[in-house]
């Protein structure tokens, strides 16, 4: 398992049969599996921990966490600075260009 960043978790397992995998993090809507490199549907397990369904065989999983909301709210703050530079910078203009 590689735990060396704070939004994702890689490991791998290899399966003797198809199963429900059971890990201990807990459900959250922000959380995204992919099994080799393919997006897969989580599953929630007691209504507390993520889950996958996986075949036989050997597999890669990364296991990654993006909040909910997240990316709108960076585009919210991204767009509050942009305004704030464009209103500060239209007042800065209009101090040039006034006679005093």
């Amino acid at each position: 398992m590689d735990f060396s960043k704070s939004d994702h978790i890689e490991a791998e397992i290899e399966l003797d049969e198809e199963q429900v995998v059971f890990t201990t993090i807990p459900y959250d809507d922000g959380w995204t599996i992919y099994v080799d490199g393919k997006k897969e549907k989580t599953v929630k397990i007691y209504n507390t921990f993520v889950g996958l369904k996986l075949e036989k065989g050997f597999h890669k999983i990364t296991f990654e966490y993006s909040p909910k909301g997240f990316k709108v709210s960076l585009m919210m703050s991204v767009g509050g600075i942009l305004l704030t530079v464009l209103y500060l910078r239209k007042s800065e203009l209009k101090k040039e260009n006034s006679i005093t």
